[in-house]
């Protein structure tokens, strides 16, 4: 592999390094209020590479302005609705974007698994919002493909979203991030590519 090569690589690396870092996966226009009841809502994914690693869980705050009650983010595998694999309560997460966040111990996302995300918000005052400008406007996360939105049947009560919808709806978010070992190489590679870089400028 000539000097060249190398150079491009790392700068590749670089660039990728620099989009994973922070990527939710989506981020949602102006919502309202689409109902008052207290049922969960959430949506689906499939995870189509490896090395990723959920990171943080969010909830839509409408206005804003806090929530008054326990707001629980989960994460399932589709084969079990039962038993969330990852949770956290949001009620005092840091708002940024319009979504209330806590971070969670990494989890890693199994590559070919297919997951519901999920958000119950325990006071109806609370409940999630439909989108007022259209569908959600999604940033890329390589890996991760978007399956369809998600629903409990409206019925009353702290249950997974087990049913599709059409949607859109705005509610749980997610952070997803390369695994460790994947930072390891691409910072490698950029530091390699700078010092040929650097060496190449002395001789030059």
């Amino acid at each position: 592999m000539n000097t060249n090569t190398i150079v491009r690589l790392s700068a590749l690396a670089a660039l990728s390094l620099a989009a994973s870092a922070n990527a939710t996966i989506w981020a949602f226009g102006p919502a309202t209020a689409t109902d008052l009841t207290d049922h969960s809502v959430g949506f689906q994914f499939n995870v189509v590479s490896p090395g990723l690693v959920l990171q943080s869980l969010g909830a839509l705050d409408r206005d804003g302005d806090g929530f008054v009650a326990d707001v629980q983010v989960r994460l399932y595998n589709i084969t079990d609705l039962s038993t969330p694999l990852v949770s956290a309560n949001v009620i005092a997460g840091t708002l940024i974007g319009g979504y209330r966040w806590e971070n969670i111990s990494p989890f890693a996302l199994s590559n070919g698994s297919t997951y519901v995300l999920g958000v119950y918000y325990s006071d109806p005052g609370e409940a999630h919002g439909g989108v007022a400008d259209g569908a959600p406007i999604f940033n890329s996360i390589p890996g991760i493909n978007f399956v369809a939105y998600r629903d409990n049947n409206f019925t009353p009560g702290d249950l997974a979203p087990s049913t599709t919808v059409a949607g859109p709806l705005a509610g749980p978010n997610m952070n997803v991030v390369p695994e460790p070992e994947t930072y390891a190489l691409l910072a490698g590679l950029g530091l390699v590519g700078f010092g040929l870089y650097r060496r190449r400028q002395v001789r030059g």
